[in-house]
């Protein structure tokens, strides 16, 4: 039997020492318990494989993580890695969110994320979402 479970993108999360990506098992866990399936995304600031996540998933989970740089790879060092910020996620994010919103998909950003979903929105912090535990079922439902 086939199920139509909403697709729910997940951004990554980078491991600088072992040159990988990952994920906390807590948020596909999340996002399954609700009714949703999860499937995280590549680390790419490729235009055109973010403009289709964008229009092909129902839903968007910005992972917690490394902080939002104040511009993109500003706080890095010589190598282009920073251990507190990560401008290869600033990056990515930073061009799949407009594209998310075009498509006024649901987004939650999660542990310093939603300063980012935040500054890509003209609506008030009050009309994108009432509580932190609303959006998140709103997010992992729609």
């Amino acid at each position: 039997m086939t199920t139509n479970r909403p697709l729910i993108a997940v951004t990554p999360l980078m491991d600088y020492g072992r040159d990988s990506l990952w994920m906390l098992p807590g948020y596909m866990e999340a996002i399954m318990r609700a009714g949703g399936t999860p499937v995280m995304l590549p680390l790419t600031d490729d235009t055109d494989i973010l403009a289709q996540c964008a229009e092909r998933f129902d839903a968007f989970l910005f992972t917690g993580g490394p902080d939002v740089g104040p511009m993109v790879g500003a706080a890095a060092s010589a190598t282009g890695r920073s251990e507190v910020l990560s401008p290869e996620r600033d990056r990515m994010e930073s061009i799949l969110l407009p594209a998310v919103m075009a498509w006024d998909k649901p987004i939650l950003g999660i542990s310093g994320k939603e300063r980012l979903v935040g500054a890509g929105s003209a609506k008030p912090a009050s009309e994108r979402y009432r509580t932190p535990y609303e959006s998140a079922v709103r997010c992992v439902r729609t």
